[in-house]
C-alpha cells in the first residue's frame, strides 16, 4: 500500500508541476499574439473594417486566454486538493485506516502506471500540446503580418463558438474534471496540459 501511495503522490505532484508550467507558457504564447495585434492597431492608415476586425481579434484573444487560464486553474486546484488528500493519507499512522481512505479514492484492484512511464506520457503529451498551440498561433501571426485580419477574425470566431458548445455539453453532464478516471493512472492525467480540460483519455463520454 505504501509503494502505491508514494507512486500516486509523486505522479500527482509531477502533473501539478506540469500544469503550472503550462499555464505560464500559455499566457506567454497568447501574450505574444496579443502584442502583434497591438502593433497592428498602431497603424493609423488601416481601414475601418480592418480596425473593427483587429479590435474583435484583440477581444477574442483576451477572452480565450481568460477561458483557458480559468480551466487550467481549475485543474490545478483539483490536483492540489488531490495531492493534499494523498499526503494526508500518507501521514496517518493507522495503516488499516489509511488503506481504507486510499481505496475510497482509488479502487484497490485498479492498476496504475509505473511512475517513470506516467511521467514520460505526461511529458510527451505536454510537448505535443504545446507544439500544436505554437503552430496555430504562428499561423495566426503570419496571417496578421499579411494583413489577413478578417481571416484571423473568422478563425477565432469559430474557435470561440466551438468552446462555447463544448462548455454547454460539459454543463449538461457535469464537470469533466470531477469525473476524470484517477483510478487507472494515479491522478487526473486526462488533462490536456495546454488546454485545461479533459482530453480523450478521460473515460467519461462527456469529456470526449
Amino acid at each position: 500500500m505504501l509503494k502505491r501511495l508514494e507512486a500516486l503522490i509523486e505522479q500527482t505532484d509531477f502533473l501539478l508541476e506540469k500544469q503550472n508550467e503550462a499555464l505560464v507558457e500559455s499566457e506567454k504564447i497568447f501574450g505574444g499574439m496579443a502584442d502583434e495585434v497591438e502593433e497592428k492597431l498602431k497603424n493609423k492608415s488601416i481601414s475601418a473594417q480592418d480596425l473593427k476586425s483587429l479590435n474583435n481579434i484583440r477581444t477574442m484573444i483576451k477572452e480565450h486566454l481568460e477561458n483557458v487560464a480559468e480551466q487550467m486553474q481549475e485543474d490545478i486546484e483539483f490536483l492540489t486538493e488531490q495531492l493534499t488528500a494523498l499526503k494526508h493519507i500518507a501521514a496517518i499512522p493507522d495503516q488499516k485506516k489509511a488503506k481504507e481512505l486510499l481505496n475510497m479514492m482509488i479502487d484497490e484492484d485498479e492498476e496504475i502506471l509505473e511512475t517513470e512511464a506516467f511521467k514520460e506520457n505526461v511529458t510527451q503529451e505536454s510537448i505535443a500540446s504545446k507544439q500544436n498551440l505554437i503552430s496555430i498561433i504562428d499561423d495566426l501571426k503570419s496571417a496578421l503580418n499579411e494583413d489577413k485580419f478578417r481571416d484571423v477574425e473568422l478563425f477565432l470566431e469559430a474557435l470561440c463558438a466551438d468552446e462555447e458548445e463544448e462548455s454547454e455539453e460539459e454543463s449538461e453532464c457535469g464537470c469533466c474534471e470531477s469525473k476524470c478516471d484517477s483510478k487507472k493512472k494515479g491522478c487526473c492525467s486526462g488533462v490536456d496540459i495546454f488546454k485545461g480540460s479533459c482530453d480523450d483519455d478521460c473515460d467519461d463520454d462527456c469529456c470526449k
